[in-house]
């Protein structure tokens, strides 16, 4: 079974009312990530205007790539983090585990593509 059966808001941005809301069922995540989100909500509602709602999706896509080339925002995720690390040599249906902060995540490959 799924984390979670139905859609679930991450966090919504407001700006008619100048409001910021994140879901406090993802207070674990990392600070600096919670600090992302809020960002981009409330940059984009501002400079587009309207109320932007991010919802949570358990399918990620990662490219993994040098650290250099990381980037969160883009899917990038380095070769030296601890996700990366876990992902390279896995193959699809394989489950893997990270440790990170908030406790072991376990990450199930879906597909693998590879770049040529």
């Amino acid at each position: 079974m799924d984390m979670f059966d139905e859609n679930v808001v991450l966090c919504v941005s407001n700006s008619y009312e100048k409001k910021y809301y994140f879901n406090p069922d993802f207070d674990k995540l990392p600070d600096d990530v919670k600090n992302e989100l809020k960002i981009m909500c409330v940059l984009f509602t501002e400079e587009v205007g309207g109320i932007l709602d991010m919802e949570f999706d358990e399918e990620l896509e990662y490219k993994i790539v040098g650290s250099t080339e990381a980037n969160s925002l883009e899917g990038k995720i380095s070769n030296e983090s601890p996700v990366g690390k876990a992902l390279i040599g896995a193959h699809t249906g394989d489950v893997v585990e990270v440790e990170m902060p908030m406790g072991i995540m376990k990450y199930k490959v879906l597909e693998i593509q590879r770049n040529i």
